[in-house]
């Protein structure tokens, strides 16, 4: 009698399967019906974590550098910086906006909501409505 090895797989053949639909499951999950609306949303989500995760690494390198070079500026371990930097959608926005005022970033953010909008900017570690630029020396 011979047997088959199984062998799990990967995650971009998980995200292959998921694409082709419910008629042609690739795990038990992939039975339970899901919305392309729903499908869409996850895509987007996953994208914009993909950018913000980007963004954050791009403007630290500029900024100052590699991630020791961070860490030391924050005052936390070089571990904190890169579990900071893998998942930044996953960190409290206290946590966020510390480690981009310890190394000078700015960051302003509009929200908007019909004919209503207020932008808030980060400043020394808080959010502030309207904010003021931090001073350059």
């Amino acid at each position: 009698m011979t047997t088959k090895k199984h062998r799990d797989p990967t995650p971009a053949e998980w995200l292959a399967a998921a694409d082709l639909g419910p008629s042609s499951p690739a795990s038990p999950y992939d039975l339970i019906e899901v919305r392309d609306e729903d499908r869409d949303e996850d895509r987007r989500r996953r994208a914009i974590a993909h950018e913000l995760l980007l963004a954050v690494r791009n403007i630290r390198q500029q900024a100052v550098g590699t991630q020791t070079e961070a860490a030391r500026a924050w005052h936390r371990p070089q571990s904190q910086v890169s579990r900071l930097e893998a998942d930044p959608s996953a960190a409290k926005v206290g946590t966020f906006l510390d480690y981009l005022s310890a190394l000078n970033i700015d960051m302003t953010i509009r929200l908007s909501a019909g004919d209503s909008s207020i932008e808030l900017r980060a400043v020394d570690g808080h959010l502030v409505p309207g904010g003021r630029p931090r001073a350059t020396a």
